[in-house]
């Protein structure tokens, strides 16, 4: 799968995105810290004047084996019905022990 961006157009790249309040303590458990990093990677889409459907692109990784299917869930619940290009990886750590996923994006705009 892959995606084009059109000539003249505008695109937001969007890394580091992981489930912390506004303080940056993490939320407790995956499930809050994935609700979290969606509702941030949202935020962060219209801040720049993207809607959800421009997304073109998530990356997830998370540190817990076996929540795949959380994952996509929250992902569903979070951005219905939207398909975009995904990769999601299983890794043994984050930059800090309490942290358990990060997401990356990108969006579009013609």
């Amino acid at each position: 799968m892959a995606c084009v961006m059109p000539a003249g157009g505008r695109r937001i790249v969007i890394s580091g995105i992981v489930g912390t309040g506004a303080d940056g303590t993490p939320e407790q458990g995956m499930r809050a810290q994935l609700e979290r990093a969606f509702q941030i990677l949202i935020e962060t889409c219209e801040a720049a004047g993207f809607g959800t459907h421009q997304i073109v692109r998530i990356a997830t990784t998370v540190t817990e084996p076996g929540r795949f299917a959380l994952y996509r869930e929250i992902r569903e619940r979070a951005l219905p019905g939207h398909d975009c290009l995904t990769t999601y990886v299983q890794v043994s750590g984050l930059s800090q022990p309490s942290l358990l996923c990060e997401i990356e994006a990108e969006a579009i705009e013609e």
